[in-house]
């Protein structure tokens, strides 16, 4: 079974770091810009001031800076507080690999046994009561051992489904629609895009071409 993988909320963090990285380093440059410009005043003229402390830069470097440091300071707060809510989530939902294994077998059982996959109102909190599951641990159970969402698990068995009845003379006289519907699918579209995606053609191609077989 295949399916997009979840995406990793600590993906960009690298990017963020080597963001504030050069925020320090600029810093420590235009510090030593400035820094330099002081000594050359107080070495010349005596710590006068002079137009040296006027110059466009002073101000430039003055505005950038501080708008430099709040963005970078912006973005790793956010990345590190994505990074937190990602690991909380499944922080209290630790499990073990005998334990991941048992809800493994009993999600197949019940979800393949009673294809209760064909049931367009499934949710997941409907799903882990009927296999007295906790809804965390069975989405984590999902994402861990198919990498796959929970949505998109359900899909792809309603899609085995449809695809197997699409190729069987005995269903013949229903429509393309109806078999998504019956099979579980809420959208014709959804299902067309998926179907397209997962087979490389059309449902009603994919019908044709079987009953060009029969």
């Amino acid at each position: 079974m295949n399916g997009a993988l979840r995406q990793n909320p600590t993906i960009g963090t690298a990017k963020n770091k080597r963001k504030f990285r050069t925020f320090i380093l600029f810093t420590y440059l235009a510090s030593s810009v400035m820094g330099a410009m002081l000594v050359i005043n107080f070495m010349f003229y005596n710590g006068r001031v002079t137009a040296l402390d006027y110059h466009p830069a002073w101000f430039l470097l003055a505005a950038f800076i501080p708008w430099f440091y709040y963005d970078a300071w912006e973005h790793m707060f956010k990345a590190n507080r994505k990074i937190s809510l990602f690991r909380s989530k499944y922080a209290s939902s630790s499990l073990r690999d005998k334990q991941v294994h048992e809800i493994k077998e009993k999600l197949e059982r019940f979800v393949i046994g009673k294809q209760v996959y064909l049931d367009p109102e499934l949710t997941l909190r409907r799903l882990a009561e009927a296999i007295s599951v906790k809804p965390h641990h069975l989405s984590r159970v999902i994402n861990q051992e198919f990498k796959i969402s929970f949505t998109d698990y359900i899909n792809l068995l309603r899609l085995e489904e449809a695809t197997r009845r699409l190729k069987s003379p005995k269903y013949n006289h229903l429509k393309i629609s109806a078999i998504s519907y019956d099979c579980g699918f809420n959208s014709v579209p959804t299902f067309n895009t998926l179907f397209k995606k997962v087979h490389k053609v059309t449902p009603s191609q994919l019908r044709k071409n079987f009953q060009g077989l029969t």
